[in-house]
This record gives C-alpha cells, structure tokens and sequence, in this order.
C-alpha cells in the first residue's frame, strides 16, 4: 500500500519538527513548481532557484545545508532529485537545521 511506499522511502524516519509535519500534498506542489523543466526530476540549479521558495516555505533559507541534503537524499547519486529523494531531502535538510540549534 501507500503507508508501505512511503516507509519504505524513509519517510517515517524523521520526527516532524515543531509538531507540524510537512503535507504530502504540500510537497508535491512543492516539487511541481521547483521541476521548472517538469523533468520528474530537480536539479541541482532548480534547487538553487528555489531555495528561497523552500525558505519561506520551510524556515531552511541555507542553501549550503540544502546542497548538503540534497546530496544525502540523492540515492543513486544522478545529481538530481526524485520526488521521494526531494521528501527524504527536506526532512534531512530540517533535521540539519535542528541539530544545528
């Protein structure tokens, strides 16, 4: 099922932060809008684009810890980002910010 795509993307392994998960639905139009050239896929510039985006959107503003994140989530190491590699970067990007506190 859905619940078992989602684990097994590591979706369950980040506690939500300031008891506001972040909507699956709000991620997805998310990462439509980032997908400037609609590949299915953001790069690394796309990213980059929209980090300011994701900053309002998010509270991360830090595009180093983004790239960081990015990096980690990129599992097949293409330079790019899946839809379920965008998830796993945001919530490695909050989990960041949050250590960094």
């Amino acid at each position: 099922g859905i619940m078992d795509a989602i684990k097994g993307a590591g979706w369950t392994r980040f506690k939500p932060i300031k008891g506001q998960p972040i909507a699956e639905k709000d991620m997805k139009k998310v990462f439509r809008l980032v997908d400037m050239d609609k590949s299915g896929a953001i790069s690394q510039l796309e990213l980059k684009l929209a980090v300011k985006y994701l900053g309002k959107r998010y509270g991360i503003n830090d595009i180093k810890t983004w790239r960081e994140a990015m990096k980690e989530a990129d599992m097949n190491n293409d330079g790019k980002l899946t839809y379920l590699e965008f998830q796993d970067a945001v919530k490695l990007a909050e989990k960041k910010i949050n250590e960094a506190k």
